[in-house]
């Protein structure tokens, strides 16, 4: 099944100073998108904070994304060591959490498995195309922040849903993706800072593949 049909996980950046704005110049998403060719697999090392209006201080956790393009399989944990991971498996996706000894497998053609936390479009991996990007993404504005560029925008179809703005922070001098910004229409927002990225290294198949022998299956609230 082609990793789009998946669902996930996952991600950036900090508090910067918003200046001037580039509207409609797709130069800077061609730029990079052009840092993407080539690649045939990934491992993000990241932190992500979320912010609930609920609740004062943001949740801090550190995170790890994998995916293969060869073999259209990803998978994204959340905490040191993985307390919520979300994995390919075959038809399904597997969404585990370790400390509970559960796991759901989930229909990854249900808009509701994932894109309440705006990530369910990145189990399609990263664009590699301007063509492939605008299919999955309406470009709402690019915005010049410190150093980096944040390219808004609102994804399309059911990767949208629940999603007001969706950007993705890239290096003003090497145009390489330094992290993701969310901000979901419940208020909250998820931002995801990359501390790693290792492209094109060979990915162990025991990371798509967790021992889930001792784990019940269940129904977790989705959200």
């Amino acid at each position: 099944m082609p990793l789009h049909k998946h669902i996930l996980l996952l991600f950036c950046t900090c508090f910067v100073i918003q200046t001037s704005s580039f509207g409609a110049d797709h130069s800077i998403v061609e730029r990079w998108l052009q840092t993407n060719a080539g690649t045939t697999s990934l491992k993000v090392d990241f932190i992500q904070s979320r912010a609930l209006k609920a609740i004062k201080s943001p949740l801090v956790q550190s995170g790890t994304l994998w995916l293969d393009y060869a073999t259209n399989q990803f998978r994204w944990q959340l905490g040191e060591p993985a307390k919520t991971i979300v994995v390919s498996k075959g038809e399904k996706i597997a969404v585990i959490r370790t400390p509970l000894k559960r796991v759901e497998f989930r229909d990854p053609n249900e808009a509701s498995a994932g894109s309440s936390s705006g990530f369910s479009g990145l189990t399609k991996g990263f664009p590699k195309t301007m063509q492939e990007f605008l299919e999955r993404y309406r470009i709402l504005d690019i915005v010049k922040k410190g150093n980096a560029y944040e390219i808004v925008t609102q994804p399309l179809g059911a990767d949208g849903e629940g999603v007001s703005r969706f950007g993705f922070i890239i290096d003003q001098q090497r145009f390489l993706l330094k992290g993701l910004v969310i901000a979901l229409k419940d208020g909250s927002s998820i931002t995801t800072t990359f501390q790693r990225v290792d492209r094109n290294s060979p990915i162990n198949p025991i990371v798509f593949n967790p021992d889930l022998s001792d784990y019940r299956e269940t129904k977790f609230r989705q959200g």
